[in-house]
């Protein structure tokens, strides 16, 4: 679980989220940290919306060329780091998906 950014129920203005919780026994466990700071995906930092853009990583790791493999950039310990997060696929939308 983290926490972003919001202002009047928005997440617009939000550029980075704050692991608060680790689950034990999800894809982030022993690789997230409580207090990790995720900055941005796949070699970009978040430009605008973090939850959109994260949400839109997701699905770019849970293609066949991102191998299941979600491409963390997070501040930890006063430094960045690159973390590569193993997904468990959940399965494609279908294409009447919103």
């Amino acid at each position: 679980m983290g926490w972003m950014y919001v202002e009047r129920g928005m997440t617009e203005k939000s550029r980075q989220i704050l692991i608060t919780t680790v689950e034990e026994g999800s894809p982030a466990d022993d690789v997230l940290r409580v207090g990790d700071v995720i900055l941005g995906v796949f070699g970009k930092l978040f430009g605008r919306d973090a939850r959109k853009s994260f949400g839109a990583a997701i699905g770019q790791a849970e293609t066949e060329q991102s191998k299941d493999i979600l491409k963390l950039i997070v501040w930890r310990q006063g430094r960045k780091v690159d973390i590569d997060l193993k997904l468990r696929v959940m399965g494609a939308y279908g294409d009447t998906a919103p």
